[in-house]
């Protein structure tokens, strides 16, 4: 889903702030994925709460493309996480990265974000 003039949509954030959420589904590659949490991370500030939360995904595009960023699972109760970010993959799910506030419990327990590699 782009937005008018082919960017992705932003919403405004119950802060006030706007900030990008919906990622292109289809041509979402693991690199987009790092660049947007990055630059969720940098535009956050100090605020906790616009800090990269939750990543949802789409499962046959993580099957073919998102499963390439190698995310991990340590422990069942931390879930599968991509650079420390909680992943979540279903049929019903959009491809798109939330903040901890859009998250909600759903992301937790938040991280910090961890460097690319």
């Amino acid at each position: 889903m782009e937005g008018r003039d082919g960017a992705a949509p932003t919403q405004t954030h119950p802060l006030g702030r706007t900030h990008t959420t919906q990622l292109q589904r289809r041509a979402m590659t693991p690199e987009q994925l790092n660049d947007t949490l990055d630059a969720m991370a940098a535009a956050a500030g100090d605020n906790p709460d616009l800090m990269p939360g939750l990543i949802t995904v789409e499962s046959g595009h993580w099957v073919n493309v998102l499963s390439a960023v190698h995310a991990t699972c340590t422990a069942l109760h931390d879930g599968l996480r991509h650079r420390d970010i909680v992943i979540h993959v279903g049929s019903k799910q959009e491809t798109k990265v939330l903040t901890r506030a859009e998250a909600g419990e759903r992301g937790a327990p938040y991280r910090d974000l961890l460097p690319i590699g």
